[in-house]
């Protein structure tokens, strides 16, 4: 999977996102609310642009 350049903060975010909804709906589940996550995939960004030549 290629990485962005200094995608630390997007990873993280990433998973943050991930685990809180995972964490919701555990909680959630006594009170029959329900929490799911839809990743977009890959999207051309500003931030993947650099990507379009190939990235170190």
């Amino acid at each position: 999977m290629p990485r962005p350049p200094k995608g630390t903060s997007y990873t993280t975010s990433k998973y943050a996102i991930t685990r809180l909804t995972k964490a919701i709906s555990l909680d959630g589940q006594a009170f029959s609310i329900t929490c799911g996550q839809i990743d977009i995939g890959n999207a051309a960004t500003d931030m993947t642009s650099t990507m379009n030549s190939g990235s170190l």
